[in-house]
Formats: structure tokens, sequence, C-alpha cells
């Protein structure tokens, strides 16, 4: 009401009220543009300088980041170095290592209490170890049901148990072939008491083999020539007996003398045939002369030889001797056995 008073009042004295409102109008309008300029200038200037701080903090992050990236690969080099010259063991190197254990950790093997040879998958598996059991079932009869188990695996159906039982040497052998288990066999040991070669056994066992060899080549050797005469035989009507049959041999050796020397000559115990024994001589100064002699030993059975000629023929004066000229002496036959 006062409001309406008063502007009826300034109308009255003569004021020009709506030029006033213009105006103040004009000036508010002017003034919130000023504000409205000056509030976009401190809006950039805020966003520029906050822009400017992320930049730098962003900067300053990237920087560091680099230098921890830098100080993390120079570490991790520095270990990768330090593992391949230290001989350090990864999990990449034990990839394909064998881990199945066959011993305990302490590196002693697992004692097993009641095993059943007939049955070990139940309480090893299918896994090769070495154990120690006591008490086991169905081990070889008459020896101790304590001792150690070799435990072989191919396969789950091909296997092989060597049982050593305490308080003997014996060794004992179980199979598992196409799924079966099969009996027990003993190895065969000559000696349980030391069933395990020694050098000096095999040298003495090596010293005696070579020993029996040789008296074993020796033997044969002797008993490959036997002298079945041994005497003086001259002339025609001579008679050789001898100490075993022909028969028993494939070739006969003569040693004699005659005008010439001492001869050596071969024959042929085979048959009923005639043995001829010719050794020649040519005198030693000039070989003028000399002579070539024949003594004729008759097969009178296969334990008699009887000489039955003796000649010779005279190349100086080319001339024969005629019969019985009984210049050749038999001492000594060897026989060569078959």
């Amino acid at each position: 009401m006062d409001r309406a008073k008063a502007m009826d009042e300034a109308i009255k004295n003569g004021e020009d009220y709506a030029s006033l409102i213009e105006k103040a109008k004009e000036k508010g309008l002017s003034d919130i543009q000023i504000a409205k300029s000056s509030s976009i200038d401190e809006l950039k200037q805020l966003a520029n300088s906050h822009i400017t701080d992320l930049e730098n903090k962003a900067q300053s992050y990237s920087r560091k980041f680099d230098e921890q990236k830098r100080y993390m690969d120079e570490k991790h080099e520095a270990f990768k170095q330090s593992v391949n010259s230290g001989g350090l063991v990864t999990s990449g190197s034990t990839s394909n290592w064998q881990k199945s254990k066959i011993t305990k950790d302490d590196g002693k093997i697992t004692q097993i209490t009641g095993f059943d040879f007939n049955n070990p998958e139940q309480r090893v598996g299918d896994s090769t170890q070495f154990i120690y059991v006591s008490q086991a079932i169905n081990s070889p009869r008459g020896v101790s049901t304590n001792g150690t188990v070799e435990y072989l695996v191919v396969t789950s159906d091909y296997k092989r148990m060597t049982y050593r039982p305490n308080g003997t040497n014996k060794i004992f052998v179980k199979r598992k072939e196409a799924g079966s288990w099969s009996d027990w066999s003993e190895l065969a040991i000559n000696d349980y008491n030391t069933p395990f070669e020694t050098v000096q056994n095999a040298q003495t066992k090596a010293n005696m083999a070579e020993s029996n060899a040789k008296l074993y080549t020796d033997d044969k050797f002797n008993k490959r020539y036997s002298v079945i005469f041994d005497g003086t035989a001259n002339g025609v009507g001579s008679t050789l007996n001898l100490n075993e049959s022909l028969d028993q041999f494939i070739l006969l050796i003569f040693y004699g003398t005659f005008p010439g020397g001492d001869f050596t000559e071969f024959g042929n115990p085979f048959g009923g045939g005639k043995i001829s024994l010719s050794p020649a001589n040519l005198p030693d100064n000039d070989g003028n002369g000399g002579g070539i002699y024949e003594f004729g030993l008759t097969k009178s059975s296969r334990t008699t030889l009887t000489i039955s000629n003796d000649v010779y023929f005279d190349l100086g004066n080319q001339k024969g001797s005629g019969p019985n000229a009984n210049r050749g002496t038999i001492n000594k036959i060897i026989g060569v056995r078959k």
C-alpha cells in the first residue's frame, strides 16, 4: 500500500517512473553481464590451473612409474642371472623329473607289517618301491617272514618282486605277467655264504679254468699221439707187434735208420694194403751217387706189421740191390688218433 502511494506521488511530482524502471533494468542486466564475464574468466583460469596441475602430476607419476619399472626390470634380470649362475632348481627345470618316491623322505625304506605277497597292490599300488616287510603273508616256505622287497613295476599287468628274507642269503622272485602273479622261484646260488663273487674268488676261478684248459689241451694232445711200437726191427720177415689196433689211428709215423742216416716216413693205417717207406740219400759232398730205398711192411693183422721187402737202387751205379738188402731198421712207430 505504501509502495503504491509512493509511486503515485512520484508520478504527480512529474517523475518518469517508467524511465527509471527501464534504466534500472538496463543497469541490472549490465551488472549481470559483467558478473557473468568475470565468472567465466575465473572458471577458465581455475580450469587451466587444475589442468596444468594434473598434467604436472601425471608427468611426475609417469616418471616415477618408469623409474619403478626400470628398477623392477633390473632386479628381475639380476634374479635370473643369480638363478642361472647359482645352479638353483626351479619348477620349470624339474618339470620332467621323476618324482615318484621309492623311499621315505629320510632315505630309509618304508616298513610294512602284514604285507600280502599275493596281493602287493593293496599296500604299495603300482609304483616301484623298496620296502621292508614283517610278518608277511604268503611268503616263501622255510624262510623268515621278515625281509626286504624290491618291487618293480613295468605296467599294472607286468611286475616283478624280489624277496630277500632275514637270516639267509637266499633270494626269491615272483613275477606278474598278463595280470597274474606267479609262484615263488628261488634264484640258484652255489654258495649262500658267499653269494656274490669277490675279485679274489673270480681270479682263483679264472686261474683254475686256465689250468684246467691247459691240462685238457695237454691231455688231448698227448693222447692224440700214441707210441704203438718201440724197439728194433731189421730185415725181411721181421715182425712188429703193435700196442694198439691200427683202427684207432688216422696216420702212422715211422722212425728209423738207413745208410743215409735217420729217416721219418708216414704210413696209411687204413685197409689191408702194404705200407711203403721210401727214404732217399745223396752224397753230401757233390750229390753224385747215393740211393733210393724202399722198406715194405704188410699188415699181418690189425696189431701186427711184417717187413716184407727191403731193397734200394744205387744212383751212382744205376743198379738195383736185389731182394733182401736189409738196409733199413725201424725203431719207433707213433700213431695219430682219429
